[in-house]
């Protein structure tokens, strides 16, 4: 299987393939052969920066946070289904950039797609607005909306989990 990154100069921020402010790029070594296999934009702090702002922008006024939740649903199973298609693809690098068995990759990469499927599962059947009883009000409601925007450093062995 081959394939190679679209982008790997630029990271992904708002929407757009933008070239990193102050990351070093990073090279991908290969545990198998101690060869480079891919050389891609790494970021720094104004580049995570950078992405937090427009994600908060794009949380604030792009939509998302206010689309019905089944709109959200079918839009993690339009991701689930895209990373499904490319699987093979994704195991392949896997494979090459954790020198990971081959045998092992459509599994991990599986996992991922797995989990997206799973959060789907959970957020269709997740009671986002209840009226619970209640002793102290005539009324009670409780209702979970999305609250902001998070940036988190993703595992490095399986980064689609």
């Amino acid at each position: 299987m081959t394939f190679r990154v679209k982008h790997p100069d630029r990271l992904y921020i708002g929407g757009e393939w933008v070239p990193s402010l102050d990351g070093s790029p990073i090279d991908i070594v290969s545990p198998d052969t101690e060869q480079i296999v891919f050389r891609v934009a790494g970021a720094g702090p104004r580049d995570m920066d950078r992405a937090v702002a427009a994600a908060r922008e794009a949380f604030d006024r792009g939509g998302w946070s206010t689309e019905p939740v089944l709109e959200r649903i079918e839009a993690v199973q339009r991701l689930a289904d895209a990373l499904g298609r490319r699987a093979p693809e994704l195991a392949a690098a896997w494979s090459v950039q954790m020198g990971g068995p081959t045998a092992l990759a459509s599994h991990v990469v599986g996992y991922g797609t797995q989990n997206l499927l799973d959060a789907i599962k959970i957020g269709r059947e997740f009671r986002f607005e209840m009226n619970p009883q209640s002793a102290v009000a005539t009324l009670a409601r409780v209702v979970h909306d999305p609250v902001g925007v998070v940036a988190a450093i993703t595992p490095w062995n399986t980064p689609i989990c």
